[in-house]
């Protein structure tokens, strides 16, 4: 599609352009949106190997060299924010951009960018949150973990005042973000790729599964606690843990907390293409992280019931306040064909009205257009 006064935009991605992630789906996904609707798209993101800038389907993809993570989580790597804001000035130069959208965690690198006039958008409201417990299952020091986190909350709250505009991907991210900034925050739910996600009729209703970063705030040793009971009342059920394992996780460790050890697979990381299929062969997902996520919406776009512990805002899957109630719900899909059927087609057909790529690209446009009207001024 050809546009007369397209969109300069600059979007950053931490973990390279592959498309394997959340972060890094979503980042390529709205990329490849925005060029077929005209819009003039540059992607900054980290090197996993010796990757060259880049056309990518029209995407101008640039790379930064990857800094390698400290074992014991720094919230400032001064480093790497100094390497991505020079990357984006020269960017920013060679394509005029005009708006940056970017998560929380290297949004400090943009806000230079600020003084010639360019917008920064800042997505999440997460980083305080997950990198809370990564510290604390990390760090062992008491008073240093205090440190860090106090680091982390000043940041975040330093980000957020800081940038044009901020986006809330969950309606709890919007409440979040009202408490710090008097910036009305937008809300943009995570899209779904339809021609990867879809639903088939070939599901084994048995296999439970979730897929995400095995990490702390996954809480992934109480998942496999409660497969166990569920595993109790109906011995068919095996559980499927897609994604990779991050310290001090092993599939050592995790197992420890099982009795039916034989009935859990670890599948490791896996492509979009190849999370699709594997969706597509499990019966129902279910989850115990401390956020609801993108992943419980890719399994609803597949056609599964999501069961989910916790008491999230959100328009789809089945909220379980307690343990209790959360292998009962689980137990209960497993054994009862029409409340299985009842969840997983309210699920598809909420995803296919709301969470499509053409739905939401429409609304980033829009939001992207009102941002680069307001506020013309610039310094430089």
């Amino acid at each position: 599609m050809k546009n007369k006064n397209p969109l300069r935009v600059l979007l950053f991605c931490g973990w390279g352009y592959t498309g394997i992630g959340g972060v890094e789906g979503f980042t390529k996904n709205l990329a490849e949106s925005l060029v077929k609707e005209g819009q003039n798209v540059s992607v900054l993101t980290h090197k996993l190997k010796n990757e060259k800038d880049e056309v990518v389907n029209g995407v101008k993809v640039y790379y930064v060299p990857k800094v390698p993570r400290i074992k014991y989580f720094l919230p400032i790597y001064i480093i790497r924010f100094l390497i991505i804001f020079y990357k984006a000035f020269l960017i920013r130069l060679k394509n005029k951009i005009e708006i940056v959208l970017t998560n929380e965690p290297e949004s400090i690198s943009f806000m230079p960018l600020r003084l010639f006039g360019v917008k920064i958008m800042v997505r999440g409201f997460w980083l305080y949150k997950h990198l809370s417990i990564e510290v604390e299952s990390l760090v062992k020091n008491k008073l240093l973990t205090s440190f860090l986190k106090s680091v982390l909350r000043l940041y975040q709250k330093t980000v957020i005042k800081l940038a044009n505009a901020v986006i809330g991907v969950k309606k709890e991210d919007v409440v979040g973000l009202k408490k710090i900034t008097n910036k009305k925050p937008f809300h943009l739910p995570a899209a779904i790729n339809d021609k990867i996600f879809y639903p088939s009729n070939k599901q084994n209703k048995d296999i439970l599964v979730y897929h995400g970063f095995l990490r702390a705030v996954k809480r992934i040793e109480l998942l496999i606690k409660l497969f166990d009971k569920i595993k109790d009342r109906h011995n068919k059920a095996k559980l499927y843990l897609i994604g990779g394992l991050r310290e001090p996780y092993t599939k050592e460790y995790l197992l420890s907390y099982s009795r039916y050890k034989k009935d859990i697979k670890f599948l490791g990381k896996k492509n979009k293409q190849e999370l699709g299929k594997l969706l597509r062969k499990s019966g129902i997902f279910i989850q115990t992280a401390i956020d609801f996520g993108n992943s419980p919406t890719e399994a609803a776009a597949c056609g599964l019931p999501i069961v989910a512990l916790g008491n999230f805002n959100e328009d789809i899957g089945i909220f379980a306040k307690s343990e209790r109630e959360f292998v009962n719900e689980v137990v209960r899909l497993l054994k009862d064909k029409r409340y299985y059927k009842k969840e997983s087609e309210k699920n598809k057909k909420y995803i296919k009205d709301n969470r499509s790529w053409k739905v939401i690209v429409k609304k980033y446009i829009k939001i992207f257009r009102y941002i680069s009207r307001t506020n013309k001024k610039r310094l430089f």
